[in-house]
């Protein structure tokens, strides 16, 4: 590392680079706000012809292939940027531009470089080394970035700037460098072995680097960018030289995905628009795509579920299995109730077994061991069924004390519970323990024949024939509860939910999530099923507060395309995984930033609006997913397995609602009354979806000319009768319409329910049955991940999670930094409060709650994860639940330490039909730090300014302020700006609070869960 030592004239040249690097950066924001994004125009001409309306892009592609090239050969002339506008095709929203920055050049002009200079020149002192100094840079900006957004822009583009030098060398403007040095990029990294040689020969480069838009690095925001260019842009391996730009990475996952399309015209198409998809941040895919899409090995899937056998050879294939799939960048979900328990007699040995939790420790030791790709530890979920002679030493492996071989450091864990024992938790009923080894069948069965085989095993048990012990079902479930307040775990997913409405549950039992709850994968010792995961950027629906239906489908089926092609594209690093995985070819298509959605609709999260939204979110999601995989299975064919499925029956995933319904049924107790009596009122085909027709207010009729049917329902008597929900939420719909009145199912709903998103689709679910019959190409389609990591990266809040608080703290490269939610900060400006309640909002940790000056409909707006009832987490997942054909991946936040209470919560998730739950939150189990004071934020002291690229021997982390600069000044784009620098200076004070020690560490809190580093999204 070149240390400085300064002297006068050196230290002027300091001041002299460290101003032009603003400056710089300042014109990035100028330059990008007033071009026009071409490209993303583009792309409506070609969607036009490669939707679903003109079916002949699917089934006759050499013919429509001739147009689209035409068509795209005119438009890539640049010649023309006029947006298309066909009401017929809905494909006018694909040509809204994506917003950069939501301020005016007026807020660009007001930023003051002198100010910004002043807190810099502070920090400066003799032997200060280079990188220091670029850090600085970004300490004083991210301070600056808790009044004002715009400097987080500034902060992401100086760190732009240090990425732009060293994958561009000597030429920096972007817009040249980008289309210029594109095959000189792909060339390089194929030759040091870091891409598929393939990308190099497989495709039209040229054509593909005309489509790179440059502009679009401006909507990434500091974190996001940073976690790109720590964790995801490609490096030299030796001098750790950062060889990718931001635009190139996203062309590269997009090219690496396409490979397997089958024409050259076809690759060349699909990258173009999969490219368009991710970088216009509509669609993300999880982070193992990201991380090896396009790379020599490309394992691009994120969950992955082995079978654990009861036999000790399998034992140590199993292990192999899940170090093999981990160094690869998987995450593994394992089943352990076939493992026998403590002391069962090994007659081949004349022994007793040592029990799960020795053999279970061997996968903790081997995760521990095992990176994923070396860019984050291995992981894993270990799951294990409530009657299971071992239950309580494994619901005890996460306490942090106690003997070390029994204890998980990185295993998850989490209890597959059945309805069986909820029953009996719920009535205090007896419950008894068992050895697999004695009553096997226990663990291939769910629903009437699970209960029946666990009577026949109290019978042995009493008998005298069998091992067992008998406890209080809700004895058990207490202390879980209790060890789940201690340590976060166990977490707790549904058995007999899971493998009812399975889809393709005629092969085989679904024993075990993956590690993160919302995939359901059927495996075997030589079978393997994976699934592979993207996400939709919620956010960027929204259009003049009008969420756009119409793009959001387009947009969808690009997405399962680009999931589909996964699976074909995919490095499987076990035979038993391409083997299962193509068998079934699931895939895992769901959604981000809902919050911040909602957020920028002003709609309250508990509010019936917010939840009627979601669900016709997760209806339209499902309904576009299904009709895109049965027209790719026209193209490509179905799933091996499909005969037998569920679709072959044209049964779909809202249909199997009734299913759990029915299974739930089979008992006169009192918790089959609302299933029995749902049953008899209401006839099998008629029951497909429910409740979008019910009014609190009056019974409504429903009638259909076509078909001669009329029902009433009387909501009120519903009400007591619905799977044990206390209420219905209006939006918690479908089940009399589709069946009644295919054509118009919505309506019901006039404008005035319909919020601010106007219009809401309807869809034709009766045609899509009959559709589905004759072919599918995904055994699932659906699903609803954490996006922890890929959120980041989006630049909004994760899945349908709630945001922690409205201050908290993040680490990053130039230290730690308080972060405030943009919407809320914007919404106070607005009214005139922000200035004046600033403090107030940080000395109640995030909170507005109590501080009496902001309006209701804000605090409304704005309740943090712990101010919101968490019956309100269950029904937003009851909502989506209905319509995802795999599970959802769903946090629960409790304000609460009662294990009582929270037991209540569980109970509730299990009547509504959940199929699982993943982490549980509770304030006091928050790490804090401190109280908040109001005085400059500690700047980073220069040994601890090296970030990880920094680490290797390279001259990069020497002079990359100076060559940034030189760059700069090679070009006719790097601009004085005076203008800012002549303004009155402001207080240099404002803004700099300091590194709070009572607010909440987000990326600690999330790196003590294992939340960020584990899951494959």
């Amino acid at each position: 590392m070149e240390v400085i030592k300064r002297s006068g004239a050196r230290e002027k040249l300091d001041l002299l680079k460290i101003r032009t690097v603003l400056e710089n950066a300042l014109s990035l924001l100028k330059e990008w706000k007033t071009t026009k994004d071409v490209s993303a125009q583009d792309r409506a001409m070609q969607s036009h012809f490669w939707s679903k309306e003109h079916s002949q892009a699917l089934q006759s592609s050499e013919k429509c292939l001739q147009h689209t090239r035409a068509m795209q050969s005119h438009f890539n002339s640049n010649e023309h940027s006029q947006p298309l506008n066909s009401s017929e095709n809905g494909y006018k929203s694909a040509t809204n531009q994506h917003t950069i920055e939501e301020w005016t050049m007026e807020d660009l002009n007001n930023i003051n470089i002198d100010e910004i200079m002043e807190d810099i020149e502070i920090n400066l002192f003799d032997g200060i080394e280079t990188a220091a100094i670029f850090q600085h840079i970004l300490h004083s900006l991210l301070t600056r970035a808790i009044d004002d957004p715009i400097y987080d822009a500034m902060a992401r583009n100086v760190l732009l700037q240090r990425i732009y030098k060293q994958a561009f060398g000597g030429m920096y403007s972007p817009k040249k460098a980008y289309k210029e040095l594109f095959i000189d990029y792909i060339d390089n990294a194929v030759e040091l072995g870091l891409l598929d040689e393939k990308l190099a020969s497989y495709y039209d480069l040229e054509m593909l680097a005309l489509e790179l838009v440059p502009k679009r690095d401006q909507l990434l925001k500091f974190n996001g960018l940073y976690n790109l260019m720590d964790r995801y842009l490609i490096k030299d391996l030796d001098t750790g030289n950062i060889l990718e730009a931001p635009q190139w990475f996203w062309m590269r996952v997009a090219m690496g995905v396409a490979l397997v399309e089958k024409t050259p015209e076809d690759r060349n198409h699909w990258a173009i628009e999969f490219y368009h998809m991710m970088s216009s941040m509509e669609f993300i895919p999880s982070t193992p795509t990201l991380f090896n899409s396009g790379t020599r090995f490309p394992q691009l899937s994120s969950c992955f579920v082995v079978d654990f056998e009861d036999d000790l050879s399998k034992i140590f294939e199993t292990v192999k299995q899940v170090g093999m799939l981990n160094k690869h960048a998987g995450g593994v979900g394992l089943p352990a109730t076939k493992l026998r328990a403590k002391d069962s007699i090994i007659r081949s040995i004349q022994g007793k077994s040592s029990g799960i939790i020795p053999f279970l420790k061997i996968i903790d030791e081997t995760i521990t061991a095992v990176s994923q790709g070396g860019r984050r530890r291995g992981s894993a979920l270990a799951s294990l069924e409530p009657w299971h002679l071992d239950v309580f030493d494994f619901i005890r492996t996460k306490r942090k004390w106690g003997d070390d071989s029994q204890r998980f450091k990185n295993l998850k864990i989490a209890l597959f519970l059945n309805d069986e024992f909820m029953r009996r938790v719920e009535e205090n009923g007896d419950w008894y323990l068992f050895d697999p080894a004695d009553c096997p069948k226990l663990v291939s069965t769910y629903g009437k024949k699970f209960s029946r085989e666990y009577s026949k095993c109290i019978r042995k048990a009493l008998s005298g024939k069998i091992r067992h012990k008998k406890i209080k079902a809700v004895e058990l479930f207490k202390e879980a509860i209790e060890n789940t307040i201690q340590t976060g775990e166990p977490w707790y997913t549904f058995k007999d939910p899971i493998n009812i409405r399975h889809p393709n549950k005629h092969t085989g039992t679904i024993l075990t999530t993956n590690l993160c709850t919302e995939q359901l994968l059927v495996s075997t010792y030589d079978s393997i099923e994976s699934c592979n995961l993207g996400s939709l950027v919620l956010p960027k629906f929204l259009s003049n507060n009008t969420f756009d239906w119409e793009k959001f489908k387009a947009v969808i089926r690009k997405a399962i395309r680009f999931l589909d092609n996964v699976i074909d594209a995919n490095y499987y690093a076990l035979e038993a995984v391409e083997k299962g995985t193509k068998q079934s070819r699931k895939i895992g298509l769901g959604f981000m930033g809902y919050q911040d959605m909602i957020e920028k609709l002003k709609l309250p999260v508990d509010s019936k609006e917010a939840l009627k939204l979601l669900d016709k979110i997760g209806e339209t999601m499902s309904y576009v997913a299904i009709e895109t995989s049965v027209e790719l299975a026209k193209e490509r064919g179905t799933y091996p397995n499909f005969e037998g499925s569920d679709w072959s029956k044209g049964i779909l995933p809202i249909d199997t609602l009734e299913h759990l319904f029915r299974e739930r049924s089979f008992t006169n107790d009192k918790y089959a009354t609302p299933y029995n009596d749902m049953i008899q009122n209401y006839a099998d085909e008629n029951r497909a979806t429910m409740a979008h027709f019910i009014s609190k207010e009056h019974s409504q009729a429903l009638n259909s000319s076509e078909n001669g049917y009329e029902h009433t329902i009387d909501y009120k008597n519903l009400v007591d009768k619905y799977v044990g929900l206390d209420d219905i939420p209006e939006d918690d719909t479908r089940a009399v319409s589709t069946r009644f009145e295919a054509k118009d199912q919505a309506t019901a709903l006039n404008s005035s329910e319909n919020g601010p998103w106007h219009t809401l689709p309807t869809f034709n679910w009766e045609e899509l049955r009959e559709k589905v019959k004759q072919g599918i190409r995904n055994a699932c389609q659906t699903t609803l991940a954490p996006t922890a990591t890929i959120s980041i990266i989006a630049g909004t809040s994760q899945s349908f999670e709630p945001y922690y608080a409205l201050v908290y703290s993040r680490t990053n490269i130039a230290g730690r930094f308080l972060e405030v939610n943009e919407n809320f900060i914007r919404d106070l400006k607005r009214l005139g409060l922000w200035d004046k309640l600033r403090e107030d909002v940080l000395l109640q940790q995030g909170s507005i709650q109590d501080i009496k000056e902001i309006p209701k409909e804000i605090k409304d707006i704005y309740k943090t994860a712990y101010e919101i009832d968490t019956e309100v987490y269950i029904k937003q997942a009851a909502v989506l639940q209905k319509w995802i054909d795999s599970s959802i991946s769903r946090n629960l936040y409790f304000n609460t330490r009662d294990p009582q209470k929270i037991m209540e919560i569980y109970l509730k998730a299990w009547k509504y039909g959940l199929k699982a739950t993943y982490y549980a939150f509770m304030p006091a189990k928050i790490k804090t730090e401190g109280k908040y004071v109001h005085e400059d934020l500690k700047e980073p002291q220069s040994s601890q300014l090296e970030s990880k690229e920094q680490k290797p021997a390279s001259k990069s982390s020497e002079d990359d302020l100076e060559h940034i600069v030189e760059a700069f000044s090679q070009t006719t784009q790097a601009k004085t700006v005076s203008s800012a620098s002549s303004s009155k200076p402001k207080n240099s004070n404002k803004g700099k609070l300091v590194e709070s020690d009572n607010l909440m560490p987000l990326d600690e809190i999330m790196k003590e869960k294992g939340y960020c580093e584990e899951c494959g999204n």
